[in-house]
């Protein structure tokens, strides 16, 4: 992640997480227990509806996250290693990007245009 949710993350780990009670877990509830996933999952919907999104939800955020890393000029080498994936086979399954995008890209690093010929 980048230095925005890093400060963000740094923001909610001093001031706003409480002490934890047997847990190495980050995200946790006001008794210092973790999260459950489930939560996780309702809160990340309650707040994509606050922000205008139909359906929001985590397995999207992290979708999306990793179509706009690709787009903004990241490798999929490095984004394999991000999310955790042993193989590119999954990586890609992350990665498809709309047919502009593979146009775009093949317009700006297309070999043939770039010949002195």
């Amino acid at each position: 992640f980048g230095r925005r949710v890093a400060k963000a993350l740094m923001k909610y780990q001093l001031k706003c997480r409480p002490e934890p009670i047997g847990t190495e877990n980050f995200w946790l509830r006001r008794d210092g227990q973790p999260l459950l996933p489930k939560r996780i999952e309702k809160l990340v919907s309650a707040y994509g509806k606050k922000a205008g999104l139909k359906r929001c939800y985590a397995h999207k955020l992290r979708h999306t996250s990793s179509v706009m890393y690709l787009r903004n000029g990241g490798d999929v080498f490095s984004l394999q290693k991000k999310l955790g994936h042993r193989s590119l086979v999954m990586t890609r399954h992350y990665s498809n990007l709309a047919d502009s995008d593979v146009r775009a890209q093949h317009l700006r690093y297309g070999v043939a245009d770039r010949l002195k010929i």
